[in-house]
This record gives C-alpha cells, structure tokens and sequence, in this order.
C-alpha cells in the first residue's frame, strides 16, 4: 500500500522527482551506449587481429572472455536499474494523477497543506471548516488517491473519475476499494 509521506512527497517534489529520475536515465542510457559500444568495439577488434571468432592459443583469451563476461554482466545490471527506474517514473506519474483528479475540495485541501505549505489554522479559515473536518477530509483525500493508485483503472479511466464513464465515479472506486481492503484483511488473519 502506498505511504501517506509518499503521496505527500510527490504532491509537494513532483518536478524535481521526475527531473531526478529522468536525468539518472539519461545518465544510465549514456553509459549503457558507451559499454555497448565499447564490447562491439572490442569484439570488431579481435575479429580483425585474430581472425574468426573461435581462435584460441592466444595467452590472453581466458581474461578476455572474463573481461567480456564482467562487461555483459555490468551491461545486464545497467538495464535492469532502467527498467526499475522508468517503473519508478511511471509509479510516480500514476500517483501524481491520481492527486490531480482529486475532487476540487480534496485537491485544494492537499495542494494548500503540502505544496503551498499552508498552515492548519488558515486552511481550515480559507476552506470554511473546523480542524476536525480538515483532518477529516485530509484522511479521505489520502484513501481516495490510493484507491485510485491502487486500482486497474488505466491512466485514461483515471483522468475521467470526475465523470460518469464505464460506470466508475470516486464513489464506486472508494466502495471497491473498501471492499477489497476489508477482504485481504481477513484473509491475512
């Protein structure tokens, strides 16, 4: 289940996440090309000075397949941190929608406390509702984007919860989403 801190750092961090891991992207992709580059370099190489591939008798050719083999497996490592960190990218986008699509007093409520840095007293001032309320309305906020998080929607169904489309409202996401929490509890007794 998705953290109350993580939500609220990708409501108040949203760019700076995002241009975080897309600079460590590019930086992996870029390193990635090189060592590929420099394994096909290296093989085009042997293949000119020794000839077909398949020649053996040279001193070196039990340290050049380990060096080949250490660079494959570095180049297997630099891939699967891609593909963990554009999973990651996307995680962080589903999230930051689901906050987005918020119904507008929820979405206000969030924006004011954690992205405008809006203290309580003023909140609930500029809202018009009691402290107890706010906290209230914060909790629902927060059950309402993981619900949405959580689900099988797709970022389309997503972005038209306001509307009435395929028969899913927030309503009908929060009621499922209930149901299914309360059942998975259960089972974990």
């Amino acid at each position: 289940m998705i953290s109350r801190e993580e939500i609220i750092d990708v409501i108040r961090l949203y760019p700076q996440i995002m241009d975080a891991i897309d600079e460590r992207l590019r930086s992996m992709n870029e390193e990635y090309q090189c060592l590929n580059q420099s394994i096909y370099r290296y093989a085009a190489y042997k293949s000119t000075v020794y000839g077909s591939v398949g020649y053996s008798g040279a001193k070196s050719d039990l340290s050049d397949m380990i060096k080949s083999h250490q660079e494959q497996e570095y180049c297997d490592e630099i891939k699967k941190a891609i593909l963990d960190l554009t999973e990651k990218a996307d995680n962080v986008r589903r999230l930051h929608l689901c906050y987005m699509v918020l119904p507008y007093k929820y979405h206000e409520l969030l924006r004011m406390l954690y992205q405008d840095k809006v203290g309580w007293g003023k909140v609930s001032e500029a809202l018009d509702i009691s402290i107890s309320t706010l906290s209230r309305w914060r909790e629902e906020a927060f059950s309402m984007v993981r619900a949405a998080y959580e689900s099988n929607l797709s970022y389309t169904e997503i972005l038209h919860l306001q509307k009435l489309q395929k028969g899913m409202t927030w309503e009908q996401l929060m009621k499922d989403y209930k149901n299914i929490r309360k059942k998975k509890d259960q089972s974990d007794r």
